[in-house]
């Protein structure tokens, strides 16, 4: 048996996982370019061929068809996860492994094939290089071996979320962890945006108030309370004018990604070929597809625009809400001195509405675009704005 083995690295690799869904049963979807079928056969004996279903093509550019997935880069892991994510939805299963192949020069000044193998258990697609040969029997041979331990490895480290799970309870279909913990953790980000500008936000008016009740006092004015300063054009002003910079800079950002790059930039889209360019249109057949997508027409066109425009209301709302807060603050300075106030109006056209804008739009931009300059440089571990340690200075965007 140990010659066997030994002969065939699949059957080595075949019982590990064997051994791994007999405590974690799970259900396949391959997407094989390169195998000719050997690693679907191969998941059946282990996991039965009823929980195993999958497309087996000659070329992966058919597999980017049948699953509607850009073919903008064939020979790259993004294609690959993106085949093994799709696969996934298509079928319904609980892990989505793919094999994609493109041809690619040997060492030799040759013409080999270079083949990616790609898994994904639920959370994201990991994907892997395995080499170039020029012997295609054996290409898809490697890439079954690669994608069983590919496979097995994410098992392993996804085995403490899937054991919470009743014991005999079927396995489903999606993001398998569940319960609160897996909640807070798929929207920690979120959360914790929403929790700091809470804090932030009371934080501000507590010191607003005090510093507004001392103002008030060394003018010979009355104290007062908390909530009263809430309704001020003191609190509302500052807390618009930040809002209006910060919906303009992203709004403006967003704008710009359409029609610029900034090679080396993670924060820019690639310089050619980008999948966000892609046409939804060819995505109106998806059944995983946002509901404005398969419907099409106008809701299609808005929806495409959608983030735009969401920054653009939000924008000029607060803007609005600038001029307003403003022009009570203004007026109620002037009524001190004898002074007749303005209307919102009237004050966006004076300096000081603008001033208070200005000087904050322009750090804003600052901060903006200082982060997609140094981010073609300098990197971070682990953040979703930096590109991989790893990446050569050079890449653009997202890119496998």
């Amino acid at each position: 048996m140990a010659t066997n083995e030994t002969s065939d690295p699949i059957a080595g690799v075949a019982r590990e996982l064997a051994a791994l869904l007999a405590s974690t049963p799970a259900s396949f979807a391959v997407v094989d370019a390169s195998s000719r079928g050997l690693l679907q056969r191969t998941l059946s004996e282990q996991a039965g061929a009823g929980l195993v279903d999958g497309i087996v093509a000659s070329q992966t550019a058919m597999c980017c068809d049948l699953l509607i997935v850009p073919a903008t880069d064939i020979g790259s892991g993004r294609t690959a996860g993106a085949l093994a994510s799709a696969g996934r939805r298509r079928f319904g299963r609980d892990i989505g492994i793919a094999i994609s192949a493109a041809a690619a020069p040997t060492a030799g000044d040759g013409q080999g094939t270079a083949c990616w193998v790609a898994v994904d258990v639920g959370d994201g697609p990991t994907a892997e290089l395995l080499g170039v040969a020029d012997d295609l029997e054996q290409t898809g041979r490697a890439a079954v071996v690669g994608a069983l331990r590919l496979t097995a490895r994410q098992l392993r480290a996804a085995q403490p979320a899937r054991g919470t799970e009743p014991a005999g309870a079927p396995a489903s279909h999606g993001d398998r962890r569940s319960g609160p913990d897996s909640s807070w953790r798929r929207n920690g980000l979120g959360l914790a945006c929403l929790g700091l500008f809470v804090a932030f936000l009371i934080a501000q008016s507590l010191t607003g108030w005090r510093t507004a009740v001392a103002d008030a006092v060394e003018h010979g004015g009355a104290a007062f309370g908390y909530w009263r300063y809430l309704t001020t054009g003191h609190f509302a002003e500052a807390t618009f004018e930040n809002w209006e910079s910060e919906f303009l800079q992203m709004g403006a950002f967003v704008l710009l990604t359409i029609f610029l790059v900034q090679r080396g930039s993670g924060e820019s889209k690639q310089e050619h070929d980008d999948p966000r360019d892609e046409d939804p249109r060819r995505h109106r057949a998806d059944p995983d597809a946002p509901w404005p997508v398969r419907r099409g027409g106008v809701w299609l066109v808005l929806y495409e625009h959608s983030l735009l425009l969401a920054f653009t209301a939000l924008f000029l709302g607060s803007l609005a809400g600038h001029a307003v807060a403003g022009a009570h603050e203004y007026t109620a300075e002037q009524h001190e001195h004898g002074a007749t106030g303005l209307s919102p109006w009237q004050f966006a056209t004076t300096s000081e509405f603008w001033f208070q804008s200005f000087q904050n739009w322009q750090s804003e931009f600052l901060a903006v675009g200082t982060m997609a300059v140094l981010a073609i440089y300098l990197r971070q571990r682990g953040s979703s704005q930096s590109k991989p340690v790893g990446a050569p200075h050079g890449s653009t965007g997202i890119e496998g």
